[in-house]
Parts: C-alpha cells; structure tokens; sequence
C-alpha cells in the first residue's frame, strides 16, 4: 500500500489541523476555570451531563467528533444529537487510544465511574471530554474524572484482546514518532510512516490507521509535534520550513540510521542525550559555581536546544554565550575560554536536527572533506586554522550549491562570542 500522501489530501490535512490546533487553544482558555466546577455524583448518563455545558463547549463536542449538519442546532437538540454521536464513535476514538489514555479509562470504568487519580494536564482533560469519554469535575471538594453509563457500557463491551493489541501497537508508534522527532527535528510525513515500519519490521503501516493515531490522537493529546507545509516537526522547531530546507539541501545525506532502541528511549519526553560531552559540561558546571546537578543539566540541555535550533545560525555561540551570562558570571576571560572548550566539545558531538540527527564529529569521519568542525583548541579563536581547511565562499562541497560559510561550514569558526 502507498504511504503517501497527494498533494490535494495534505493541503487538505494541513488546513484542517491548523484551524483544530486554533480552535483547541482558544476554548482550552475558556474553559479552564469552569472545567472542574460542576459537582459530580455517579452514576449518571450523557443525556443528563450534556446539557449541562455551554453551547461553545458542544460546539466543541461537535467538532471533535467530526458530527456535520447540527451546528445551527439550539443548545437542547445540540445536547441531544450529541448523546447519540457520542455512542456512535465510542469503538472509533477508542481503537485510537495508546496504553496511558487506556488505563486511565479502565480504571475510570473499573472504580465505577470516577477516579480522583490522575496526573493529566487540561488539554488532556479537554481531549476526554470533548469526545464524550470522561468528564471533570468535583467531589466533595475534590477533582474528579468521571464517565457516563453509556461509556462504560461501551467500554466493556469493546474492551477485548484485538483492541489492547491494536492499543499497544498505537503506543509503538506514538512513542517512535516522539522519538524520531527528537532526533530529526523536521521529516515528511510518509518518510516518518516508513522510518516507524522499518523500525517495527513491519514492511508498511497501515496509512489511515497511523494518520489516526498520530494526527487524531497524539499530536493534540500530547502536543509534543505539530504537522504544517514542511511536514511532521519537533515542537521546538521554531522555523519548520527552513529546518526543512536544510535537509533537502544536503539531499546527498541520508537521516541517520538509529537503532530501535535509541529511538524508544528518545520517545520518552523526559528523555535528554545526555552524551559525554554532556556530562563534562555538566559538571564543569557544577565544580564552578554553586548549583545542583539538575541546574548543571538544565543549563546545558539549553545550549544543546540553541546549537540544534539557533535563532541565528551563522552566530549560534555568541546565542549560547548571551544565554549563559545571563545565567552565571564570567568572573575572567580565562573561564570564558574554559566555557568555550566545553561548548566546542558539546556543538560537535550534538546530534543536530538540521543535519538529519548526525553529530559533526560523525561527518567529519564519514566525509573529512565536508564539514569543519569548531576550532577544537580556544585558543585558536579568533582565526588561526590547522591544516587545510575549504575557503569560507567555496561552493560547499555537500552539493547544495551554496557557499561553504552558509553550509556545512556554519558555526565552524565562533564570532564575537566574548
């Protein structure tokens, strides 16, 4: 089966998921305060708690669960349609749910229709109740989840081995995704289905089925991605098109071949690459100034997200070197210089997204000649090369067509960092 997608079908997605992302963020706003207010007692049915919301908030029912031709409803039918689309997509929303959003609805269902144990933030809250499975609220003063008669129901009539199976595969591929994105920053979206097969052995997934999971569920559930004209992306991408730009300028490197493992720990969003070059910075760090290891780490994990994704590319190290100031104090020019051996030795073992999840130190084995490394003694900055290096306006030998300085070569030499 063809994993990709037409032109018309992307534009199509790209518009859609654009106004959704829009319409989610502005009535989470609203919501937030009224969200928990309502008293809850169990049981109770979705003809009793729908007409209980505001006609924005079914609205926002509607939409998400893709019910056409009641948006000129009053608010009594609106409620009404409702109860019966809710049913009607329960076995729909529920095949697209990964193992967390699973667990917490059997336990919702199996303590009888209401948990006060939860840890899920209000947009997750928000994606529960805008498809009718779970609704906050409080109970005795306390917040509650709570599900209707009617999705229990459905939820133990559905709840059978092929679904769990279909769940732990939904959970799969979620977390590869998270965990590819970690790693590639920007990558097409039929490009991500095949990376996700081939790490699953699976020869192909089935295209509707992950569009599903990932756009349907993950990326609104989780929001750690966003979809757009460039293509699946990081959500601390802040250009998507230009990150993009880069890997089809380097059109003769391919993403960098992660094992399975890599990619399911790098799917966890706690997860940091915490490499040597990491760990020095980290406890240079901490042997300097006066802070805890999580400050050290937190510190550095920063100048790894600017040396991934400058706002500036061509003066990325005077970026980290702002951003550092801001946070301790250069007593000397010397402990600047130590500041800047550990951030040369931390740009060039960064796994960075705009060369497709490779470290510099890696190309420069694989192809010496097409990329220059930062200077790897400080005392070389400013300008003093060693060896033979390609001039700053030759075309870069990547075959991008661009000039070196603008390409592999950028960030090679520090500007005014100091």
């Amino acid at each position: 089966m063809d994993n990709k997608l037409n032109g018309k079908d992307a534009k199509l997605l790209v518009k859609a998921l654009t106004q959704l992302r829009t319409d989610v963020d502005e009535m989470a706003r609203k919501n937030k305060l009224a969200r928990w207010a309502n008293e809850i007692q169990t049981p109770f049915t979705l003809g009793e708690v729908l007409p209980t919301f505001a006609k924005h908030t079914l609205d926002r029912m509607r939409q998400s669960i893709g019910v056409r031709g009641i948006s000129a409803l009053n608010k009594e039918k609106l409620a009404g349609a409702l109860e019966k689309a809710v049913v009607d997509n329960v076995a729909r929303f529920l095949i697209m749910l990964d193992t967390h959003q699973y667990s917490l609805l059997k336990r919702v269902v199996e303590s009888g229709g209401m948990t006060e144990t939860f840890a899920i933030n209000d947009l997750q809250v928000e994606f529960f109740r805008e498809r009718g499975l779970l609704f906050p609220g409080k109970r005795k003063g306390k917040k509650v989840l709570a599900a209707s008669a009617e999705i229990i129901a459905a939820f133990k009539k559905e709840d059978n081995q092929e679904l769990r199976n279909a769940i732990q595969k939904n959970t799969e591929w979620i977390r590869l995704a998270h965990g590819l994105l970690y790693y590639y920053g920007t990558i097409p979206f039929s490009v991500l289905m095949d990376k996700i097969a081939a790490l699953t052995k699976a020869g192909t997934v089935p295209p509707k089925r992950i569009i599903d999971v990932l756009v349907e569920n993950a990326l609104l559930y989780y929001g750690r991605f966003q979809i757009g004209p460039a293509g699946v992306y990081h959500r601390e991408v802040s250009d998507p098109a230009g990150m993009a730009q880069e890997h089809r300028d380097r059109p003769n490197l391919g993403y960098f071949p992660f094992k399975y493992d890599e990619i399911w720990r790098a799917g966890d969003e706690e997860f940091v690459d915490k490499n040597m070059a990491f760990k020095r910075f980290a406890k240079f760090i901490m042997d300097n100034y006066d802070i805890t290891r999580q400050e050290a780490d937190d510190i550095v994990e920063e100048c790894v997200l600017i040396i991934r994704d400058p706002e500036e590319p061509n003066h990325q190290m005077s970026e980290i070197f702002s951003f550092l100031q801001s946070q301790l104090e250069f007593d000397s020019f010397d402990t600047a210089q130590q500041f800047a051996h550990y951030l040369m030795e931390l740009h060039n073992n960064t796994r960075q997204w705009a060369l497709k999840g490779y470290t510099p130190n890696e190309l420069r084995q694989a192809e010496r000649k097409h990329l220059r490394l930062l200077p790897s003694n400080p005392s070389s900055i400013p300008g003093v090369k060693e060896g033979k290096a390609i001039g700053r306006n030759a075309p870069c030998p990547c075959g991008s067509g661009k000039k070196y300085k603008k390409c592999c070569g950028r960030g090679g030499q520090f500007d005014d960092a100091f």
